[in-house]
């Protein structure tokens, strides 16, 4: 739970870090933050994207937000979110002061290939 508190300070961060160069056109509705903190109520919610819309358009007034489904479904392939995102692997194996040397596919353990691969292949027979 004290994790999941954090969160808003550690996404904060982990956006802090991305220089974000805009092109022309029209400005994005939410920031790198904004979004990836969007995306991550979306998927802790465990909710479709039509259903975090009814949720936003419920909670709408109170956080002055205004977001179809189709912008949440956006977020899975925006690279300002992954970029967010990586940072914030990062930042949260910083804070357990764990090194950067590991895998972040959930399982808390790193990909190590020595004990599968020998130096010399042996034939069975």
């Amino acid at each position: 739970m004290e994790k999941l508190q954090k969160l808003p300070d550690l996404v904060k961060e982990a956006a802090s870090r991305l220089t974000v160069e805009r092109g022309r056109g029209r400005k994005p509705k939410l920031d790198p933050e904004e979004k990836t903190m969007l995306f991550l109520f979306a998927r802790l919610n465990d909710k479709s994207n039509q259903d975090m819309e009814a949720t936003l358009a419920f909670l709408g007034p109170a956080f002055d937000v205004d977001i179809s489904y189709k912008t949440i479904e956006r977020l899975y392939s925006d690279e300002e979110v992954k970029l967010v995102l990586h940072n914030l692997f990062v930042l949260l194996l910083e804070e357990e002061d764990v090194s950067g040397n590991c895998s972040g596919d959930g399982t808390g353990h790193s990909l190590q290939t020595g004990n599968i691969t020998a130096p010399t292949p042996r034939r069975m027979t």
